[in-house]
């Protein structure tokens, strides 16, 4: 499966909250082999976003280094994330995944967001056919 780094990074977070849901052990063992597959990933992502943000960012309070618009290196920094996030990467995972509607006892609740980051990798039960609910 072809994804750029972009939809790799956005992925990160929703599935983070999706790891804390009790899913059926079909759907658990599922997510968490995409999340082993995605994690080199997003380790590159970070260490490249990180070496970037030292290079144009500036210190900030509590000693962390910050890129803000207001910075010189800002449009340079722009430029360079963007050309990260438009890298195509090869992922070694084909199942497409299934969350049911119910989960951890009671209606499974997703954002918006959450789906749209995650619409390479899964759909809502029911949705496969078209139909909504």
């Amino acid at each position: 499966m072809k994804l750029t780094n972009r939809e790799v990074f956005e992925s990160r977070a929703p599935l983070q909250v999706l790891m804390d849901v009790k899913f059926p052990v079909k759907v658990s063992y599922a997510l968490a082999k995409l999340v082993g597959r995605l994690n080199p990933h997003l380790k590159a992502i970070e260490e490249v976003r990180g070496a970037l943000v030292r290079q144009y960012g500036k210190p900030g309070p509590m000693n962390q280094v910050l890129v803000q618009e207001s910075d010189e290196g800002y449009p340079e920094f722009v430029e360079k994330f963007s050309e990260l996030m438009a890298i195509e990467v090869e992922l070694d995972y084909e199942p497409h995944i299934v969350l049911p509607l119910e989960a951890g006892g009671g209606p499974l609740e997703v954002t918006p967001a959450a789906l749209v980051a995650l619409e390479r990798f899964i759909t809502l039960e029911g949705a496969e056919d078209g139909k909504t609910q």
